[in-house]
């Protein structure tokens, strides 16, 4: 979690992804929410190098960040455990309407939306909906059963 400052350009909505174990660094964008948020903690924070840091002002650790993200996920009443990676998959685009098609009886909706693991993405913008469920998933949440 010790993403710099200089990683998130808050002017042009970019966040410069670093990447460790010889990983291919990248570029993702960032969407109005997100950016709202880390302007409003930008404000908020005391100026330092780096965006998250702790209560007592210390780069957020990786355990920090994961307990923090399991207290979420239970907080959210999420039916099973949450943890950090779950994240990385999770990101998602639309500017429309996302529904679930209806089975012959014309009253019974399939999932709208369904992620299974590998690389999912998915974002909602002003004004867009989703009827039906919204289904996540993945190999690894299975395997830590």
């Amino acid at each position: 979690m010790f993403i710099a400052r200089e990683q998130v350009d808050l002017i042009h909505g970019r966040f410069h992804v670093h990447r460790l174990k010889n990983g291919m660094p990248s570029v993702h964008p960032l969407a109005g929410t997100e950016l709202g948020a880390l302007r409003r903690l930008q404000r908020e924070q005391k100026p330092g190098r780096h965006v998250f840091m702790s209560e007592r002002g210390a780069p957020m650790s990786a355990v920090a960040f994961r307990r923090m993200v399991t207290r979420l996920g239970a907080a959210a009443k999420m039916p099973f455990g949450i943890h950090p990676h779950m994240l990385r998959h999770s990101t998602g685009f639309n500017s429309g309407s996302i529904a679930g098609g209806l089975s012959g009886d014309g009253v019974t909706r399939a999932d709208a939306i369904m992620f299974t693991g590998g690389t999912n993405t998915l974002e909602l913008r002003l004004g867009s909906t989703i009827t039906g469920n919204v289904v996540a998933f993945s190999a690894a949440r299975d395997a830590d059963r």
